[in-house]
């Protein structure tokens, strides 16, 4: 009896001293977590032990101290966790585990394989699943496959936007199918069909020739390019033939060069456009820069100086030359044909004539008829497109009040649709308005010598300006409509001064005393058009292929662009 009892007692103590799990909640294993949901997880033992802990994943969880936690998930994505309880005794722990299984909020993707397509054989083509899209914003990979037709190979088939090259007979069918997976394992797919097609070629059009003056700016144009399938993907010109020009962009529609090339000199470029099929056109346009031909027009041995197209209208298109040997206007009718078309002027003088372009002055041709002595002012003259000549204008008499030759006519911008002459004994620029009233404008633009001329430029390049020639200095010179001036360039000067059209160029076009004539860039550099008269240049003007120009003692001569 007293060893049975002896051995009660100790069982006893070991008992209170280790303990035993009696029972745990939830007995299911593992437990299924919802949402938001709160689940209770509690172990009863005996006897009790000095503590508990809970563990979640193997991690302590802070302040859980009693038989009993509560665990809740509000998590997007499925996970899973162990739960773990300890009853801590003096010399043992008991430990029971449950298995967590969480579900998640996760929503499933919707894949979008993007339109179906229409290609053309060798064309590359590119799937598009960029539109698929996940409520949880949790796709995490991208999957494509082949599902009929001819096989082609993707350059990579888990990519969103995966290629391939069309090398497939026309009139294939190739469906393909892309599989988005999110991060909770839920699957979409979609699918999209590529139709290959029969590429027609591209037709190249380099545009006309052209014939174009030395040093223009010359523009390239083949936007007339076509493609039976409005896939014209790219262009490329190249210069096949002619001594050598940079173009600005030889991979635009419309490239551009400068002719800086020879007179005689014939350009040759190859357009290449190329069709999203690799199917490419060329053509090719052909860029002549002409020989001049000089021609005397109308020969005659008195001072014919100024020199003006006829704008249209009642004047006509017609060629009209002041003569000052007489004091009239003639209007040249053909090849040495000429007929008085105004008298009045003094003869003598240094006259020069421009039509008005705006209209603001009736539309008339006016001429400045400077040097009328010491005693009266210098005028003015306005001719009607009858012939009727009258005084508009008539400077201040006196040796203190001459006027140059020169006489030219705003274009609206800076410098408004007035006349400007020079004064010269004054060095000051007149504006005169259509009324007849006159304004001082621009100080130290001349020296008192009366062949000079000026003209007024509203070009992008040549700015806003009145350029005008200078003698005493040897100069060009120019002012801006604030009246600032400043020199041009040195080292040329002469009675005619003018601004060339197509196909001279928009350059300014000078005529010297010597009997020169030369074309000068925005930039200054000069470009020596011809130097075969041996005198004055009195005037030039411009008439489509033809520039005018008066040779004092000679009369009038045509220079045009020899056919290529």
């Amino acid at each position: 009896m007293k060893r049975t009892s002896l051995f009660l007692s100790i069982t006893i103590i070991a008992a209170f001293l280790s303990g035993c799990i009696i029972s745990a909640m939830p007995k299911d294993n593992p437990v299924v977590l919802l949402p938001g949901q709160a689940k209770a997880f509690t172990i009863h033992v005996f006897p009790f032990p000095l503590k508990y802990v809970w563990l979640i994943d193997g991690s302590v969880v802070t302040g859980a101290t009693k038989n009993t936690y509560t665990y809740m998930l509000d998590e997007v994505l499925p996970s899973q966790h162990t739960i773990e309880a300890r009853a801590v005794h003096l010399f043992f722990t008991d430990v029971y585990t449950w298995n967590v299984q969480y579900f998640g909020k996760n929503k499933p993707p919707t894949a979008e394989a993007g339109p179906d397509q229409s290609v053309y054989v060798g064309e590359t083509v590119t799937l598009d699943g960029s539109g698929s899209t996940d409520p949880d914003n949790n796709i995490v990979s991208y999957h494509w496959v082949q599902t009929s037709g001819l096989p082609v190979i993707l350059s990579d088939p888990n990519a969103i936007n995966p290629q391939f090259t069309a090398d497939v007979l026309w009139g294939s069918a190739l469906t393909f199918e892309l599989t988005v997976t999110d991060a909770g394992a839920l699957t979409s797919t979609d699918t999209c069909v590529v139709n290959v097609t029969q590429n027609r070629p591209p037709v190249a059009e380099a545009g006309p020739n052209l014939n174009v003056f030395f040093g223009v700016t010359v523009t390239l144009n083949g936007s007339g390019s076509t493609d039976p399938d409005n896939n014209i993907v790219s262009y490329h010109w190249e210069q096949t033939g002619g001594p050598t020009v940079p173009l600005s962009d030889p991979n635009t529609v419309k490239p551009q060069f400068i002719a800086d090339v020879p007179f005689g000199s014939s350009l040759t470029f190859k357009l290449s456009v190329t069709d999203a099929g690799s199917l490419s056109g060329e053509d090719n346009c052909v860029v002549n820069v002409p020989d001049i031909q000089i021609e005397s027009y109308y020969p005659s041995s008195s001072l014919l100086r100024g020199v003006a197209v006829g704008q249209g209208g009642a004047f006509g298109d017609l060629v009209y030359v002041t003569n000052d040997t007489d004091g009239t206007v003639l209007r040249i009718t053909g090849p040495g044909e000429a007929e008085v078309f105004a008298q009045g002027l003094i003869p003598g003088n240094y006259s020069d004539v421009a039509f008005d372009p705006s209209g603001d002055f009736g539309g008339d041709l006016f001429v400045c008829d400077p040097y009328n002595g010491f005693g009266a002012g210098d005028p003015i003259f306005r001719i009607t497109s009858t012939g009727q000549t009258t005084l508009f204008y008539q400077s201040r008499s006196g040796w203190r009040d001459l006027l140059s030759s020169g006489i030219a006519f705003g274009k609206g911008t800076g410098f408004g649709n007035n006349m400007y002459v020079q004064d010269l004994e004054h060095d000051f620029l007149l504006r005169l308005y259509p009324d007849g009233t006159v304004v001082e404008t621009g100080a130290g633009i001349g020296g008192f010598q009366i062949r000079e001329d000026l003209v007024i430029f509203d070009d992008p390049l040549f700015g806003n300006y009145v350029y005008f020639t200078d003698q005493r200095h040897n100069w060009i010179g120019r002012m801006s409509p604030s009246g600032a001036t400043n020199v041009f360039v040195s080292g040329y000067s002469g009675q005619a001064l003018t601004i060339g059209n197509e196909p001279f160029g928009a350059l300014l076009y000078l005529g010297t005393n010597a009997g020169a004539i030369y074309a000068f860039k925005p930039t200054g550099e000069p470009i020596l058009i011809t130097n075969q008269f041996t005198k004055a240049i009195c005037s030039i003007d411009f008439q489509g292929n033809s520039m005018w120009v008066t040779v004092e003692g000679e009369g009038l001569y045509r220079i045009s662009l020899s056919e290529m």
